[in-house]
């Protein structure tokens, strides 16, 4: 997104998500897709390289549920936006079920509960067993 500063001059800003970005009824679509088509996966490896820095985005593109909770965790606006053309809104619904501890901030974790209608349950945490 871009804005003026008060000198004039224009600058990109990073939108992050927040619930008042998430339209007013939010409703899921139907249907969910284990992976991305090939042809979009260059968008798909930058949006990765960008949001798991650690790792190589091969590896990140291949648990598409981790993908999907990092993009719903630390994306931005628009880095949703174009992983939702690609991913049903049950994916991502999935990849919050199935959430491992770690994956998602108290912050997000409560968001996405909301926008899918679900009661907030307690965050996965991990097992020191």
């Amino acid at each position: 997104m871009r804005h003026r500063k008060s000198n004039g001059k224009m600058v990109e800003k990073q939108v992050y998500l927040a619930p008042a970005n998430l339209p007013v009824g939010f409703v899921p679509a139907q249907g969910t897709v284990e992976r991305a088509p090939a042809a979009t996966t260059v968008n798909l490896r930058s949006i990765a390289k960008a949001l798991f820095w650690w790792q190589s985005p091969e590896e990140s593109l291949a648990n598409p549920q981790r993908f999907l909770a990092q993009v719903m965790t630390l994306g931005t606006w628009h880095e949703l936006q174009a992983v939702k053309k690609l991913y049903h809104w049950d994916a991502f619904r999935d990849a919050l079920l199935n959430a491992e501890a770690g994956w998602f901030d108290a912050r997000s974790w409560a968001l996405w509960h909301h926008a899918f209608g679900m009661i907030v349950r307690p965050m996965p945490k991990r097992s020191l067993t």
